[in-house]
């Protein structure tokens, strides 16, 4: 595995992670919930995926919208997780979505239903923070739920891509199985932001 260390992130430092040199294997926070450790040397850091991302995440922080199509990725991961990752990487950016619209989108796409439980554990696993913009996706209710590099880093990316997060306490999540059957959930709280859904 080849690692390399993009440290101009306003959100902290991240790991990107290449199994052949040529294709993206993950982009992770170097500490809050995946506790990775950025390495002390980097093998072969000038591989030409590094340049490529580093390229494409400091046009992200600049403000630009990048495309996750535009790098060769390589996930890891099952084929649910990989058909939940294909819809993220398709949220336009400055918009957010709840995980029951991304379950609703990966139930079309495999032509059976899906939990919003379900998408959020691989939404948690998903290996390309940023790239692959699980930050987008929120709970029912509008709070904000967990992310990979923290509730404040989550803020400060949709705070980057135009969305206007409310200060003060957030709202919590407060779901219940719907009569549709234990897999479908429903907010039992109104969204408290004005911030844009999809």
């Amino acid at each position: 595995m080849f690692t390399s260390v993009f440290s101009e992130s306003p959100v902290g430092s991240l790991v990107l992670e290449s199994k052949d040199g040529e294709r993206l294997r993950s982009c992770l926070f170097t500490t809050v919930r995946r506790g990775t450790k950025a390495p002390e040397t980097s093998q072969r850091s000038h591989a030409p995926i590094f340049g490529q991302a580093r390229d494409w995440l400091a046009r992200y922080f600049a403000g630009e919208r990048p495309n996750p199509a535009e790098l060769p990725l390589d996930p890891e991961g099952t084929a649910f997780q990989l058909s939940v990752w294909a819809v993220l990487a398709a949220i336009p950016y400055g918009e957010m979505v709840t995980y029951g619209w991304v379950a609703e989108r990966v139930g079309e796409n495999r032509g059976k239903r899906t939990s919003a439980r379900a998408v959020g554990g691989a939404v948690g696993a998903n290996p390309l923070g940023i790239i692959i913009p699980c930050h987008r996706v929120i709970g029912a209710n509008s709070s904000l739920t967990g992310f990979g590099g923290g509730l404040e880093a989550k803020v400060a990316l949709l705070e980057l891509e135009g969305i206007a997060m409310p200060r003060g306490p957030r709202p919590e999540a407060i779901e219940t199985p719907s009569k549709n059957g234990p897999d479908v959930l429903i907010a039992t709280e109104t969204p408290r932001n004005s911030a844009q859904m999809l």
